[in-house]
């Protein structure tokens, strides 16, 4: 069983919320999120203490739906990183307190697909509305404008603490000090990461592999399916390729994992 991202711990009167890992997994655990956090909605008050490089997108915006229910009483806490979806979860609530030391970043959703040019062209539209989405919640939420606001997320922006509250991204500055990271894994997945927030994996786990496959613009289905029982082909086929898929590159993917994983 894979370690959960998050975890949630009630006390008396109050709740804490901690997102300390990749936001989600394809879908799945967004529900188990709404349905954790509908057992504390009662409380007085609710922490949210965040320190994650993002995730995926559509799980993202399920729990930031989820976390409005509870806005009223939500204070939310940048331990290190907010960066891409996370940057999104934190606006769920009115007060956003940065630790010194962490960072906020936005930037455009991407995604990979795996199809026919039409496959490949709803995808495109399907990123164009959630990018709207995103723009106007960040719009919202800090007062800037629409043009600077994309203008940020192109260039794929990475706020300091301080940075973040002149641009309204978060709303208060802690004297607590924290270090912003990011594994090198997901870093990997950005364009403008500091080099000095860059932190090196320990070891290769199934769900980088998955992660790793997704990004090579496999389904989750088809990675999961993958690891399981490796590349299927026909005898009378490569085995780096079946149908119009070439796996070269996924290959080459589950090698370097696999060594990391034997140890060699």
């Amino acid at each position: 069983m894979s370690k959960k991202w998050y975890r949630i711990q009630a006390k008396d009167d109050s709740a804490d919320i901690y997102i300390y890992d990749y936001i989600g997994m394809w879908g799945v655990e967004a529900g188990n999120f709404t349905k954790d956090l509908s057992t504390i909605q009662s409380k007085a008050k609710i922490n949210l203490y965040i320190n994650s490089p993002g995730g995926d997108v559509f799980d993202g915006m399920a729990i930031y739906n989820a976390l409005l229910r509870v806005k009223s009483k939500l204070t939310v806490h940048v331990m290190g990183l907010a960066a891409s979806m996370a940057s999104v979860i934190m606006l769920a609530g009115d007060t956003r307190i940065m630790y010194q030391g962490a960072m906020v970043m936005i930037h455009n959703p991407w995604g990979g697909v795996s199809g026919t040019a039409s496959e490949m062209r709803e995808t495109a539209d399907l990123l164009d509305k959630i990018t709207e989405q995103i723009v106007n919640l960040y719009v919202n939420a800090t007062g800037q404008s629409e043009d600077q606001i994309r203008g940020w997320m192109k260039a794929e922006t990475w706020f300091s603490a301080e940075e973040s509250i002149e641009h309204n991204f978060s709303t208060e500055l802690s004297e607590q000090e924290a270090a912003a990271s990011i594994k090198n894994t997901y870093a990997k997945k950005y364009h403008n990461v500091p080099s000095d927030i860059v932190e090196q994996d320990s070891e290769p786990t199934i769900r980088t592999a998955e992660d790793a496959l997704r990004d090579a613009g496999f389904s989750n289905v088809r990675a999961k399916a993958i690891l399981a029982k490796g590349f299927t082909h026909r005898d009378d086929e490569e085995p780096h390729r079946e149908d119009d898929l070439d796996f070269t590159e996924a290959l080459a993917i589950l090698d370097e994992l696999t060594k990391g994983l034997e140890g060699k």
